[in-house]
């Protein structure tokens, strides 16, 4: 009896810590710019700039398509 309770108990320790407590972020793919931004700004900038203006571009609110523009074939 004293183990079925233990299981109980750690079944639902378990699933209490599985619950996401913090709203999930919404993952936009790759590294990015956080982790390897302060060599691309040493060693690249090229590569620095580009990734600064991919994600300013990626923030862009893109425009609503106008009721007489039609769609690509």
């Amino acid at each position: 009896m004293e183990y079925l309770l233990a299981l109980i108990v750690l079944l639902g320790l378990f699933l209490l810590m599985s619950r996401p407590w913090k709203p999930k972020k919404e993952h936009r793919g790759g590294l990015g710019g956080n982790i390897f931004g302060p060599f691309d700004e040493i060693f690249n900038p090229g590569a620095k700039q580009a990734s600064e203006i991919i994600e300013e571009q990626s923030r862009q609110i893109k425009p609503m398509p106008s009721p007489e523009d039609k769609p690509n074939p």
